[in-house]
């Protein structure tokens, strides 16, 4: 392979320098920052779903001592993530539900990882430091680290896995690469244990690594591509013993995650019809509805994910460049991994795109799922790019130098406003709220008290129900059957439970409930109102 001294990086500038480190430490400090503010936002009264969900699961492990519990609440995708948190229950003495409550802060230690990765990846300590800060940026991104599900130790792993992988090409010694490879297959099995669709997503991705290098060697004649044997014997031994792990995970130590064999008949089938046209599927992806629902509007929406999409076009940018210097004979090969895995993510979460809009899973979140795993590598390559234009215009006259310092200054202030505000679903910018209050918990627990096999309706979105069961993570059902969501038509419940926070998100949403006419109001707690349905013969009493 051909190399261009220019772009090369100088030597020891990956190293760690007082400068950079103070910098370091301010991210750090930063991300943690924070966690502390989706902590303290809502004074912690905040979840959805799937944390209310993790936090039964963890603690179903906590009280049953196994990995694989027999009743209750269980996290069919992996066991990892409820073991740490078991395990640090029982080093700390604190609870579950605290545990999960403080777990955002694990933000600071997944920086210094991205850190160590990014500088592995791209040589340099300062394109490493950027690298963070622009993954810090991108909310959707962010938020699926703060929120209490397994993704904090997922992509802490993943993050790992790339600084091992990166590092081993630059080492000779035997035994250096023999210690690296036992470290880096400890690490996939953790990951894999954690959960096995984003292993699988990470080890994939390697696998298209394997298959891009094979067509650049074969077009070896038009851009004189070479590459060490060594690499390409890596890819391949990676992506063959990480498939067994995953296999060894899932119908061995995990049975549980044999789950994960249920969307493939699916995929199979959905294909099928795609292809050959057996019948038409008409299934609306979650992502297409998302922003008119979730956000005041979809102006809204695109003014809180502009910093995060500039990103990730500025990554492609960046992605594109360096396939063309490939072109050009003038390719950086200290780039080579990071080029490859983003073109490898990127195609993954093209084919997530169609899969999401086609419905061809009962998955209709492929793509939300799938960005973070695009965001961990759009953040080196945007930051390549970044970094060659600011050297630039530093090297110009003064004045460019000031209105460059000062346009920055404005796009890093409103980037981290417009960060903030998206992944706490803040009410001044947001339709779906993600925090309770204690009175809306304190109404389900009196519906709990004194009701049973009810059909009670609750919201316009099942905030209400999640939250008991977040407080109260060892009942894993609720008695009653809770519903939500607007009623356009004329339906009747035996309760309705309301208070004034869903009745002001029904004047935002123009969503309808349920009229309480012929209703009588049973309990009053200053927010939350329950009412029973009047009985009209003796056969409702």
């Amino acid at each position: 392979m051909q190399m261009n001294p220019e772009t090369q990086a100088p030597a020891g500038q990956s190293k760690l320098g007082p400068q950079t480190s103070i910098l370091l430490v301010i991210l750090i400090i930063s991300a943690i920052l924070i966690g502390l503010y989706w902590r303290s936002r809502y004074g912690g009264d905040i979840t959805e779903g799937d944390s209310q969900r993790m936090t039964a699961d963890i603690n179903n492990v906590y009280t049953s001592e196994t990995i694989n519990p027999s009743n209750g609440a269980i996290y069919v995708s992996g066991f990892g993530f409820p073991v740490i948190m078991t395990f640090i229950s029982h080093l700390t003495n604190l609870s579950v539900h605290d545990l999960q409550l403080d777990s955002p802060i694990w933000f600071g230690p997944l920086i210094l990882i991205a850190f160590l990765a990014y500088r592995e990846l791209l040589r340099s300590a300062i394109a490493a430091l950027t690298a963070c800060f622009l993954l810090m940026l991108m909310p959707d991104f962010v938020f699926y680290i703060m929120r209490l599900s397994h993704e904090k130790a997922t992509w802490m792993f993943a993050l790992l896995l790339v600084y091992l992988l990166a590092r081993s090409y630059r080492m000779t010694s035997l035994r250096a690469v023999t210690v690296n490879g036992i470290l880096f297959y400890l690490v996939f099995w953790a990951m894999a244990s954690t959960n096995v669709f984003f292993s699988s997503t990470l080890l994939t991705a390697t696998a298209f690594s394997f298959v891009a290098c094979q067509l650049l060697l074969r077009l070896n004649r038009f851009i004189q591509f070479s590459i060490n044997i060594s690499v390409i014997t890596r890819f391949i031994l990676i992506t063959l013993t990480g498939f067994v792990v995953i296999y060894s995970v899932i119908a061995y130590i995990y049975p549980p995650a044999k789950s994960y064999y249920y969307y493939l008949p699916i995929f199979q089938n959905r294909l099928q019809t795609l292809f050959i046209g057996e019948q038409s599927t008409q299934i609306i992806s979650s992502a297409g509805i998302a922003p008119a629902l979730t956000w005041r509007s979809s102006l809204t929406y695109l003014l809180l994910t502009i910093p995060q999409w500039t990103i990730v076009l500025i990554s492609a940018a960046s992605w594109i460049a360096i396939a063309w210097s490939l072109v050009r004979k003038k390719f950086n090969s200290q780039l080579l991994l990071i080029w490859l895995l983003y073109g490898a993510v990127t195609f993954q979460a093209l084919i997530a795109i169609v899969i999401d809009t086609g419905g061809f899973l009962l998955i209709e979140n492929l793509t939300v799922r799938l960005f973070t795993t695009l965001a961990l590598f759009a953040a080196p390559l945007a930051s390549h790019l970044i970094i060659r234009v600011l050297t630039t215009l530093m090297n110009r006259e003064r004045r460019v130098q000031m209105l460059s310092v000062v346009a920055l200054t404005i796009v890093v202030a409103f980037s981290s406003l417009f960060m903030l505000l998206k992944i706490v679903n803040d009410p001044v910018v947001s339709n779906l709220w993600i925090f309770y209050l204690p009175q809306q918990v304190a109404g389900v627990a009196w519906l709990e008290d004194h009701l049973v096999n009810q059909q009670v309706y609750v919201d316009l979105f099942p905030i209400k129900r999640d939250a008991f069961l977040f407080d109260n993570p060892t009942d894993n059902q609720t008695l009653n059957y809770y519903f939500s969501g607007s009623t356009e038509s004329i339906n009747r419940f035996s309760y309705i439970l309301t208070s004034q926070i869903t009745q002001y998100q029904a004047n935002l949403t123009h969503a309808t409930l349920p009229m309480t006419v012929s209703y009588d109001q049973i309990y009053d707690n200053g927010d939350v109102k329950i009412y029973r349905f009047r009985p009209r013969n003796p056969f409702q009493q």
